[in-house]
């Protein structure tokens, strides 16, 4: 039984299986990593069932979808086994995104520990973890001290000095948990909050902005309105009247569009907005204010423009916001419970989020996909950057467009994650254009593929492409249903191009 009786799982490990592959005869070192600290949280806690979740145990006939998101809502904690592939894999950011949604409306927090804990397996640069793990700066390395890219061997006494300090955080946060679930308190509702589902009602978005980031309002405005256009489905931005000049009058209005909203996003700029006279704040920060006392179904999302450097602000105040935002997400004057998420990146990044999380699972894109290509067989192609432009014509000419038709993503493009998982889930065949800088990004897409296509029980062909020129290395992620393909530098495609097309005609037969 889990330390907290009202989760189904105590731990839910949220791993790339890159990081998991084989070494000669043993297990992955996630399999090794995850039986040691489930034997050791059982100590620290007392319960010898401790319940540990991740998706080996999953069956071949489940949905991806279903079976994570009800294991990611009913675990008490999320452990993130951060390295450079799981920053390159859309499924673990889905799994960090869905544990944020399932939170309830203070975050992911017990008390003052977070329920979200990060251990690294590999080194990625500090400004590019996720804004729930950023702040973590205790977040245990299980990384090689000579050599960074090896991860620590659990025969290794620092391997189990450094799985001590991840059991002491851990065991912290379930008994946090629990003492306020026997407390009544109201972690009760909280911890217990349902996950959201999509219905048909129209996803509603409150998009509040500084006065100075106005035209980025706009500008976000617009682009949603593009989504609605490309994909069928419906989204509405509020507010869409004015505030009214009355503070108190605007706290209700604010409240009032609030709470018919799944989603909050708040622009904030690097200098304080200006307060309208009799105001005690600016209307952004009064509409965050709110948004975090409210009980949402989603965290507020705070957006800081990536141009702005926190160290720069000029105002004193306004720097006090933007720190304790970005490492706690609770504004340090607000009579706030919660917590919002800090998102510190450009407009393009703060869209593709954006789009991930307002455009239902259920939009037309994900059963249109198929309806347009019922005669013929839809290959999805996907790379990331320009450098691959000239393969992907390449490829995109191998294709007679009367037996099928060719959909090219550029991972780097706008709404890309939401695009990618609904392409992947309903393509016959899958394509990855790569090159050498690239080629890590790759190794985790064609896994997330693999992975994809045996949660899904489908077959589907697979081909992983280089683009010339040639690399020192290969992709590192070999199967039996995967071709890999080799342009050559003429522009003349390679013979194997014919055996995708081969094992694209029995496995779709």
């Amino acid at each position: 039984m889990p330390v907290d009786p009202k989760k189904k799982y105590d731990v839910f490990v949220s791993y790339s299986h890159v990081d998991n592959l084989c070494i000669g005869n043993v297990d992955g070192w996630v399999t090794q990593f995850i039986k040691s600290l489930r034997n050791l949280l059982a100590q620290a806690t007392g319960h010898k069932d401790v319940a540990i979740w991740h998706d080996a145990t999953m069956r071949a006939n489940e949905r991806f979808e279903g079976a994570i998101a009800d294991a990611i809502s009913n675990s008490a904690v999320l452990l993130i086994v951060f390295s450079p592939s799981w920053k390159n894999s859309p499924y673990c950011a889905e799994e960090l995104d869905w544990f944020n949604r399932c939170a309830g409306p203070t975050g992911a927090a017990a008390g003052r520990y977070s329920r979200i804990v990060a251990v690294q397996r590999g080194q990625v640069p500090r400004d590019q973890w996720p804004a729930e793990i950023r702040g973590q700066h205790e977040s245990v390395s299980f990384c090689d001290p000579v050599q960074p890219i090896i991860p620590l061997a659990v025969t290794d006494s620092a391997f189990l000095r450094q799985l001590g300090s991840v059991v002491a955080g851990l065991s912290a946060v379930l008994f946090e948990m629990k003492s306020q679930r026997e407390a009544h308190t109201s972690a009760d509702e909280i911890h217990n909050a349902p996950a959201p589902i999509f219905s048909n009602d129209v996803p509603t978005l409150y998009l509040g902005a500084t006065s100075a980031l106005a035209a980025e309002r706009t500008a976000l405005v617009r682009d949603l309105e593009q989504v609605c256009r490309e994909t069928g489905a419906q989204i509405r931005v509020l507010p869409e009247d004015p505030l009214p000049d009355d503070p108190d009058a605007a706290r209700a209005a604010i409240a009032a569009a609030l709470e018919r909203s799944c989603l909050s996003l708040h622009l904030l700029g690097g200098a304080p907005d200006d307060k309208p006279p009799g105001w005690q704040r600016s209307p952004c920060q009064l509409a965050l204010e709110v948004a975090l006392t409210l009980p949402l179904p989603y965290r507020p999302l705070v957006w800081l423009p990536k141009t702005v450097d926190i160290g720069d602000v000029d105002s004193k105040s306004h720097t006090r916001l933007l720190e304790a935002l970005r490492d706690t997400g609770r504004p340090p004057e607000f009579a706030a419970a919660g917590a919002a998420e800090f998102f510190h990146a450009d407009i393009e990044e703060l869209k593709s989020t954006l789009h991930h999380r307002i455009v239902p699972p259920s939009n037309p894109v994900r059963t249109s996909l198929r309806k347009r290509s019922k005669r013929r067989q839809l290959i999805y192609v996907c790379h990331r950057g320009s450098s691959t432009a000239a393969a992907i014509a390449q490829i995109e000419g191998c294709f007679d467009t009367a037996f099928y038709e060719v959909w090219s993503l550029d991972h780097n493009s706008a709404n890309s994650p939401a695009r990618h998982h609904a392409t992947l889930e309903n393509c016959d065949g899958f394509a990855v254009v790569y090159d050498t800088a690239s080629l890590d990004w790759a190794d985790g897409i064609v896994h997330d593929a693999l992975i994809c296509s045996r949660q899904l029980d489908r077959p589907r062909a697979l081909a992983a492409v280089e683009s010339p020129p040639p690399g020192a290395q290969s992709l590192g992620i070999r199967a039996d249903s995967l071709v890999q393909i080799r342009l050559s530098e003429n522009g003349t495609p390679c013979a194997r191009v014919q055996q995708f097309l081969a094992a694209l005609g029995e496995s779709n037969g």
